[in-house]
């Protein structure tokens, strides 16, 4: 009620419509309201990337290929407003690769790698990406890029679990091959999720 409430009183204010979205999404698992709320707030804060950025990743988070099309659509619309948007850069390539265009994935994930101040406060965005970049099909490119990158030393874990996806031989601490381990699994799970959606 009190997102709501706050749409009601501030229209424009795209954070109430981004929390309303991911409450539907979510919280009541209807992707379906998700998507009219989504429509609904686009249509009245069109140019707001925030907006664009919030429902776009909550459909890709949901992970079907039916609305995987307008969350591409969205993200591209907030990078036509802000395109050296580091979170919509990784948004896109996110998308992208759920949508087997990791080719262009790749472009946009390079980009997006050359915010070290921002990687090494959002591990957990790195992973996502990374993990949806060798998930479809990209893992030596993902694995080259994290080498070359200004943050290749703190994210040691994510490249020792490329270099076992990619059957590399690995050799780095007890702790460092557990992380790695599981992000090999996360690969594994989610190339298995795309391959059922198609």
């Amino acid at each position: 009620k009190a997102y709501k409430k706050a749409i009601e009183l501030k229209p424009e204010y795209a954070w109430a419509w981004g929390q309303l979205g991911l409450l539907y999404h979510d919280k009541l698992n209807s992707p379906e309201k998700a998507m009219l709320l989504a429509e609904e707030c686009i249509s009245k804060n069109i140019h707001n990337p925030v907006a664009f950025n919030s429902f776009a990743w909550i459909f890709y988070k949901y992970g079907d290929r039916e609305f995987l099309e307008k969350a591409e659509m969205w993200i591209r619309e907030a990078l036509n407003i802000e395109p050296d948007n580091a979170n919509y850069l990784h948004t896109l390539a996110c998308i992208l690769c759920a949508s087997d265009k990791g080719v262009e994935a790749i472009e946009h994930a390079k980009k997006y790698l050359q915010y070290p101040e921002l990687i090494e406060k959002s591990l957990d965005d790195v992973i996502e990406l990374v993990v949806g970049l060798a998930a479809s099909g990209h893992a030596h490119e993902a694995l080259v890029m994290l080498r070359d990158s200004h943050s290749a030393k703190f994210l040691e874990p994510l490249i020792a679990g490329l270099q076992i996806f990619n059957g590399e031989e690995v050799k780095v601490a007890a702790e460092i091959m557990e992380i790695a381990k599981d992000v090999v699994k996360e690969i594994q799970e989610k190339q298995e999720k795309w391959s059922n959606n198609n």
